[in-house]
């Protein structure tokens, strides 16, 4: 199940231009506004869950139990990396979310010896709670994908990501004056220059209701993520991305049988600036939860 090229095959939102409504800033909530916090924004705001896995020969064969994509069987109850962190990231999100469908994107695969810069992953547009992102995760193997070898191309994830948190906004709006903000989970062998490759689109998309955090699934190089931050705040754009890798939640080798994942602090490492960049995202457009 994947696209021909672009969107996903099933997904109807088209690409927007970036325009969220904003409401006049009302300026009688100035004070109020600099001490609100996650919390205040819940009881109105759905959060929501785009997931981009690039599929990329850095992890190794999937069909080998030393790659970070080998399958445990699904009796064993063992998750590779990328099922531990879609599991931790994808609570978090559920909490605030009733409906829990969340599309999944694959990106950087090859399939019937054509590359495919975006595809859905399962068969469906969207994946239904935690278990049904893992499931379609997993069906992408299924297809025997061969892995891609260039750079991570990370513009189209992004677009995608940032349409449907537009367009998730706009139907909260139209539904009684509600909120969305969508939270983009990209998890990638990309390096630094990788990202800096998509910095012209992540500036585009900044306006967007939308945060991402990018996790690095492989052992190399680690991302110096004071210096990307800068690269995307120097042109003034909204901070709304978090750069980390999974390694530095887990202890121990990665065959070894004594390996402990700390799920507690990825989920703190990568949400917590999540928070205060909704929070920051909608007080600034005069979004504000009633008093």
């Amino acid at each position: 199940y994947y696209s021909e090229a672009g969107a996903p095959p099933s997904e109807s939102e088209e690409p927007v231009a970036f325009a969220v409504p904003m409401a006049q800033p009302d300026l009688s909530n100035l004070q109020i506004s600099s001490k609100l916090t996650f919390d205040d924004y819940t009881g109105m705001t759905e959060l929501e869950l785009c997931v981009g896995i690039e599929f990329n020969t850095k992890n190794g064969d999937y069909n080998l139990p030393n790659s970070g994509h080998f399958l445990h069987p699904g009796h064993s109850g063992q998750m590779n990396d990328y099922e531990w962190v879609i599991s931790v990231i994808g609570r978090i999100v559920g909490h605030y979310n009733k409906a829990k469908q969340y599309p999944v994107y694959g990106f950087g695969a090859e399939f019937q010896g054509r590359s495919r810069p975006i595809f859905q992953c399962g068969p469906t547009p969207k994946a239904h709670d935690v278990k049904g992102i893992v499931d379609a995760y997993r069906h992408i193997f299924k297809a025997k994908p061969i892995l891609g070898k260039g750079p991570s191309n990370y513009n189209h994830v992004i677009q995608q990501a940032a349409s449907h948190a537009t367009n998730s906004l706009n139907a909260a709006q139209g539904n009684g004056g509600r909120l969305s903000y969508t939270v983009l989970l990209i998890l990638t062998t990309g390096n630094e220059e990788d990202i800096k490759a998509a910095v012209a689109k992540l500036e585009e998309v900044s306006v967007a209701p939308l945060s991402a955090i990018f996790i690095k699934m492989d052992s190399g190089t680690p991302w110096r993520s004071e210096k990307l931050d800068f690269i995307l705040s120097k042109n003034g754009a909204r901070q709304f991305c978090t750069f980390t890798g999974c390694d530095q939640f887990i202890q121990g080798s990665a065959t070894g049988s004594g390996r402990l994942r700390n799920s507690q602090s990825l989920g703190r490492v990568s949400f917590d600036m999540v928070t205060s960049q909704m929070v920051s995202y909608f007080s600034s457009r005069g979004m504000y939860p009633p008093r």
